[in-house]
């Protein structure tokens, strides 16, 4: 049991910097696009998508 906790946390801790890289890559350019997809082979394919444009705002003197 404890062996498999230290796994989840190593394996979670490298999961989020991955996704902290990406998102950061991502919010650099000013969009961010998150899917999900969902397939079933030769059968069914479905995805969820989302998308955001990211603005730089400016501050007011």
């Amino acid at each position: 049991m404890k062996t498999l906790m230290h796994f989840c946390r190593r394996t979670g801790r490298l999961m989020s910097r991955i996704a902290n890289k990406l998102i950061r890559h991502m919010t650099h350019k000013g969009q961010l696009r998150i899917t999900v997809a969902f397939t079933i082979p030769f059968i069914a394919k479905l995805e969820f998508g989302y998308r955001l444009e990211l603005g730089k705002t400016e501050q007011p003197s």
